[in-house]
């Protein structure tokens, strides 16, 4: 069974090699986002990152379900 959500507000939050502040990043959105009262989601688009971004974004995914992550296989650059 596929359950959809309708999401009235979608972030996207691009990210290149910053595992040093993923997680107080998403913390603070989160907490800013907690005073809506419609659905939200928060995309993470990591642009090829390598220096264990990958690993936090797919650890916070794991942990919250408003939260989506799109691996780039290479970094394609903020032109791409």
């Amino acid at each position: 069974m596929i359950y959809w959500r309708i999401v009235k507000l979608s972030i996207i939050l691009p990210v290149y090699n910053e595992a040093g502040s993923l997680k107080t990043l998403c913390r603070e959105i989160k907490e800013q986002l907690a005073a809506i009262s419609f659905e939200y989601e928060i995309i993470a688009i990591n642009d090829g990152s390598t220096d264990g971004s990958r690993e936090i974004l797919e650890q916070i995914a794991k942990e919250d379900k408003s939260f989506r992550v799109l691996h780039l296989s290479k970094n394609y650059g903020q032109t791409a």
